[in-house]
C-alpha cells in the first residue's frame, strides 16, 4: 500500500470482538480496506451460528442486511420457494448494486450512497410483486434516489434502456449524438468520458482527444 495511503488510515478503532449480530459473532479484526471515494472501512472475521466463517465490514451488518453467513438467506430461499423466479433475480440483482463493493456496477450505485430500502424479499414483493409481469425491468424514478414502492415501477426493457445515464445527448460543433456515440468515436470507453467531463475538461477536449492523449493546460498569468 502506498505511504501516502498508509499515513491517512484512521487511528480511531472500535474493537468489536466477541459482539454478536444477529447469527453472527465477531472474531479478529482483519484490516482497515480503502475505498476509492476517500474512506475507509474495517473488515472483520466472523462466525455463524451454524459453525461457517465469513467476512464483513461493520456497516453491512447494521444495517441488518446481513445477518448470517448466508445459511439464513438459504433457508429464506426454501420458504419462499421462488429463488429461481425472474421477479426474485431482479431483487437480489439491487441488492448486489447497491450493497457489494466487488459488484461490476456498485460504483454507479452504492458508490454513489444509493441503498435498498426494503428489508426482506417478501417486502418487495408485497409492493412490487402485484404489478410485476414478465418482461418488465425495475425503473427507478429518481435515478439518484432509493430503491424503495415510492420512486421504482416497472417499465418494458427498451424503456430502461433509453433512460440510462450512458444515452445522454450532447451537442458539439452542431452535431447532437448519445454520450456512448462520442465516447466511440474518440476511441475511449464511456467510463473515460464520463470521468473526463467529471473533471472539467472542454467538450473540445473530453470529445476529441483519443485514448491516451494529453491535454494543452495553459496556465492563467
Amino acid at each position: 500500500m502506498p505511504d501516502k495511503l498508509l499515513r491517512a488510515v484512521p487511528k480511531h478503532f472500535q474493537d468489536l470482538t466477541g459482539q454478536k449480530t444477529g447469527k453472527l459473532t465477531y472474531v479478529r479484526f482483519i484490516h482497515w480496506h480503502y475505498f476509492q471515494c476517500d474512506r475507509w472501512m474495517p473488515l472483520w472475521e466472523l462466525i455463524c451460528e451454524c459453525g461457517n466463517f465469513c467476512v464483513a465490514y461493520p456497516n453491512n451488518l447494521k444495517s441488518k442486511r446481513m445477518q448470517s453467513c448466508g445459511c439464513q438467506r438459504v433457508a429464506n430461499n426454501i420458504t419462499h420457494g421462488e429463488s429461481r423466479m425472474r421477479i426474485y433475480s431482479i431483487w437480489r440483482g439491487a441488492l448486489n448494486r447497491c450493497n457489494c463493493p466487488g459488484n461490476v456496477n456498485y460504483k454507479r450505485y452504492g458508490g454513489r450512497g444509493i441503498k435498498v430500502l426494503w428489508k426482506s424479499y417478501e417486502e418487495f414483493k408485497a409492493d412490487m410483486g402485484p404489478s410485476y409481469r414478465d418482461g418488465l425491468t425495475l425503473e427507478r424514478k429518481d435515478v439518484n434516489g432509493n430503491y424503495c414502492k415510492e420512486n421504482c415501477c416497472w417499465i418494458p426493457q427498451p424503456d430502461q434502456y433509453k433512460n440510462t445515464r450512458r444515452l445522454v445527448w450532447i451537442t458539439f460543433n452542431g452535431q447532437r449524438k448519445y454520450k456512448t456515440e462520442w465516447a466511440r468515436s474518440c476511441g475511449i470507453s464511456i467510463g473515460a468520458l464520463d470521468c473526463r467531463l467529471a473533471y472539467g475538461w472542454p467538450l473540445s477536449e473530453a470529445l476529441t482527444i483519443p485514448a491516451h492523449g494529453r491535454r494543452t493546460v495553459v496556465d492563467d498569468i
